[in-house]
């Protein structure tokens, strides 16, 4: 049986400033913590092409007026 997370609705979609974004991960910032591991990356939310990745938040680091960096690798394409 698959597991399931339970995310509340006020944190169930972030917007946060990616740094770097390769095939294989990404590296964005936020302001404050994320208790997930597992998320969902929409790039290009707002464009026709819009494009869902499953990724594993797997290093976090605090920055200066409450913000953190995250990186997260890629697991797999969400299918439309």
């Amino acid at each position: 049986m698959a597991r399931s997370e339970y995310v509340p609705q006020e944190n169930a979609r972030l917007r946060v400033w990616a740094r770097n974004l390769s095939p294989a991960r990404i590296a964005f910032l936020y302001r404050g913590p994320i208790e997930s591991q597992k998320i969902v990356v929409c790039v290009d939310p707002d464009g026709a092409a819009e494009h869902k990745i499953v990724a594993k938040i797997v290093r976090s680091r605090k920055l200066q007026d409450g913000f953190r960096e995250y990186g997260a690798i890629f697991l797999k394409r969400v299918k439309h």
